[in-house]
């Protein structure tokens, strides 16, 4: 007769289990062509073309572990048939499988580098019409693409020309926050410290990514992002945040730490600017055409002038 009482492993086969536990989280393949159970599992993973970033769910691995250790201390001995042994042991390595299938079939795909802007504006046409203008030194990536979402990654700045499609939801990412939209125009970035959205026609939804915080902009009006809030949307006159389309940045009394990190990003220079100043407002524009020429009038404007670091990195120095 074969007993009914259920099997406890022994500890060779709870090394077993761990071991295979391990490469599947590490995707080893030190011990091919010793296992064949373990080849078979390799076999499968690659002809599925997937990809995991980090391991399946510990907590459900130590669950399994620590109730078989925890009926080990109680002292329970049982005795199986060979038969019985094989089984259980195979529902062990079946579930700890299954967990790591899981987790691959269902792991996120990576971002997918759509397009990337050098020292010039790039433009890009999506799948679905839509027309994307990306600022100097600015990447777009895409997250997701089905019949009913479409999710983009911004990295640096990008002007957004929606196309129209209430079916189809078009969300866009920058920083700690996003934009959702069905069609419209706006521009959308995260140099500096804020994610900012400015919204030329249509209508957006901003929030951040958890859903948390969030405003709707009208035609005309801008937001940004900071430290996990949003602020109300506010009137801008003039195309302040979309000037860089026209090789122009426009200042309308901004700080010179904001002016001064919008040019570090269009031109990827970097800027010391003394505390002195950094609080000063400006108005007026500037020309985006070189770094030379744009440094050249902010420096007028302050009374003082741009002195090199090195190839990349300027200091300000006020005039005697």
């Amino acid at each position: 007769m074969i007993p009914s009482d259920r099997h406890q492993p022994s500890q060779e086969e709870l090394d077993l289990a761990r071991r295979l536990m391990d490469r599947v989280e590490t995707g080893a393949s030190q011990s091919a062509g010793k296992d064949p159970l373990f080849d078979v599992l390799e076999a499968y993973k690659q002809s599925a073309s997937l990809s995991t970033n980090s391991s399946p769910s510990k907590s459900v691995r130590n669950a399994i572990f620590d109730t078989i250790e925890s009926e080990e201390k109680a002292g329970e001995t049982k005795q199986l048939t060979l038969v019985s042994t094989f089984w259980k042991i195979a529902a062990v390595f079946l579930a700890v499988a299954g967990l790591a299938l899981a987790y691959i079939i269902f792991q996120p795909a990576e971002p997918v580098l759509l397009a990337q802007s050098g020292a010039v504006q790039q433009v890009t046409e999506l799948p679905d019409g839509s027309i994307v203008t990306l600022r100097p030194n600015s990447s777009l990536y895409e997250l997701k693409e089905t019949d009913t979402q479409q999710t983009y990654r911004i990295d640096g700045e990008a002007y957004f020309e929606v196309a129209e499609n209430r079916d189809r939801l078009f969300t866009a990412i920058s920083g700690d926050a996003k934009v959702v939209v069905t069609g419209t125009e706006f521009s959308l970035g995260n140099w500096g410290s804020a994610v900012r959205v400015y919204l030329e026609s249509g209508s957006v939804r901003f929030s951040t990514l958890d859903d948390s915080r969030s405003v709707s902009l009208d035609p005309g009006e801008f937001s940004e992002s900071s430290g996990g809030t949003i602020s109300e949307p506010s009137a801008v006159v003039g195309r302040i945040y979309t000037g860089w389309l026209e090789q122009e940045l426009r200042l309308n009394s901004r700080t010179v730490t904001d002016v001064a990190a919008e040019i570090e990003h269009h031109f990827n220079i970097r800027l010391d600017i003394p505390d002195s100043i950094a609080d000063e407002r400006l108005t007026g524009s500037l020309d985006l055409r070189t770094s030379d020429q744009v440094l050249s009038d902010l420096a007028l404007s302050l009374n003082g002038r741009f002195v090199r670091v090195d190839d990349n990195r300027y200091r300000f120095e006020t005039e005697p």
